[in-house]
């Protein structure tokens, strides 16, 4: 059985557990699955440039909606300065209430960037990032996940599936096979990221 589509993986996850009782719950395995999927995975084919804007006098910035984690800030200036990775204590440590300027520094803070020292102007900046899985429905069948990897996708959800069914001991055997799998796309990403003269882990910079 091919998996090329949503409809498919349903399919198939039922056909793998043999059962065809399930059609009301298989949509939850695969949400859940989404949601291991998009922790797990840090690919080159989830990072997005996006761009945002500072405020003046405000020191949050709210992040995109598919935000997984940050790889590199940039505030676009000329020169552009990148800005170092710290935590949100050590932003509020380095810069009082009432210190403003050009970003040097900022922490993720909830839903939010926090820049430090405060903004003293509106300045573009952009935001390298690893985007959650987009999810599957109805409305949008595939993703590049699926179209690629849809053996990740099967296993991943047949492991949500064990434990509703009560059958725990198969967790172990979809865990064995899927990290199989996430292992192969970790080191194919690193060689295509190498290959193409790119860094193959997040490029933070760390504040000193």
């Amino acid at each position: 059985m091919s998996i090329a589509n949503y409809a498919d993986l349903k399919a198939s996850v039922a056909a793998w557990l043999n059962r065809t009782d399930l059609t009301a719950v298989i949509p939850d395995f695969i949400t859940l699955a989404e949601a291991y999927l998009s922790r797990e995975l840090k690919t080159r084919e989830q990072v997005i440039a996006a761009p945002l804007a500072t405020a003046a006098g405000t020191s949050t910035v709210a992040l995109p909606d598919d935000f997984g984690a940050a790889r590199r800030l940039t505030v676009l200036t000329s020169p552009k300065v990148v800005l170092r990775a710290t935590t949100v204590q050590d932003v509020d440590a380095r810069y009082f209430a009432n210190a403003t300027g050009a970003p040097r520094t900022f922490a993720i803070a909830g839903d939010n960037l926090h820049l430090g020292p405060v903004p003293d102007a509106a300045y573009a900046i952009e935001l390298l990032y690893y985007a959650r899985l987009p999810a599957l429905s109805e409305d949008a069948d595939s993703n590049w996940l699926l179209r690629r990897h849809p053996d990740a996708y099967l296993y991943a959800t047949l492991i949500q599936a064990a434990p509703y069914l009560g059958d725990d001991n198969r967790v172990a055997v979809w865990s064995t096979l899927l990290q199989a799998v996430t292992s192969s796309i970790e080191a194919d990403n690193t060689l295509s990221e190498w290959s193409s003269g790119s860094a193959s882990a997040p490029d933070l910079q760390a504040a000193p």
